[in-house]
């Protein structure tokens, strides 16, 4: 059976930043700024109603990570969304030629757009090898550690410190788990004062894998979904 497509799409929205001011003590922010006439725009007109939402989560993803440019690979996105690979290139083609949005598709760990034979060889060796460069998104997991408010997390250390620790993908599952159980830890003690980023990556981040988060009266799940590299994170 042949494997679905499955590419590294990037995205830019036009002039995104110029209408989007994001207050600097909110880290992460929960809204975005849209024109309440959106549904009247002339460059929205052709596009379907499912399209209408990929380009709506496009939109999203930008706002969660405040930049007009976003990387993201298709099948997470279109399991996250509901929306199928056809829809999202549709998407993509449509607001491209009225220069919404620019974009690029590239087929993933595919030299020369070529599909590799599947056989187990193939699938244990990209199972447990990447490298130095593979696309792990240490992003995600910067913004859902628990951090302390109004301070400096020195987020751009302990990604160093990542990328220099972190080199296959069960290394990278390892890790994400750890994130998990010390974020629902923190979440269910209302810990005021989690240990700084950096600092559980050099020395904590290993007594977290296996290990069972408090517990709390609280429905909230913290959650985070892998798929091939790339986590995301549900709630």
């Amino acid at each position: 059976m042949k494997p679905p497509e499955d590419f590294n799409v990037e995205v830019t929205v036009m002039n995104w930043l110029e209408y989007q001011k994001f207050r600097k003590d909110v880290e992460h922010p929960s809204w975005f700024k849209l024109d309440n006439r959106i549904y009247r725009s002339e460059s929205l007109f052709e596009i379907s109603d499912t399209e209408f939402k990929a380009f709506i989560c496009i939109l999203c993803i930008c706002s969660q990570r405040k930049n007009e440019t976003i990387s993201f690979v298709s099948s997470w996105f279109c399991w996250e969304t509901g929306v199928s690979f056809s829809v999202l290139k549709q998407t993509l083609e449509k607001l491209s030629k009225d220069q919404t949005l620019t974009y690029t598709l590239r087929p993933r760990n595919v030299p020369g757009g070529l599909t590799p034979p599947e056989n187990r060889e193939n699938r244990e060796r990209d199972s447990e090898s990447a490298s130095p460069s593979a696309p792990f998104d240490f992003e995600i997991l910067y913004e859902r550690f628990p951090k302390r408010p109004k301070e400096d997390n020195r987020k751009s250390a302990g990604i160093s410190k990542l990328r220099k620790k972190i080199k296959t993908r069960s290394e990278f599952e390892r890790i994400t788990q750890a994130v998990i159980n010390y974020a629902a830890h923190c979440i269910a003690k209302n810990e005021k004062y989690p240990i700084k980023w950096p600092n559980w990556i050099e020395k904590d981040w290993e007594d977290w894998v296996d290990r069972t988060p408090a517990t709390s009266s609280s429905d909230s799940i913290l959650d985070i979904k892998i798929i091939d590299n790339d986590p995301e994170v549900r709630f």
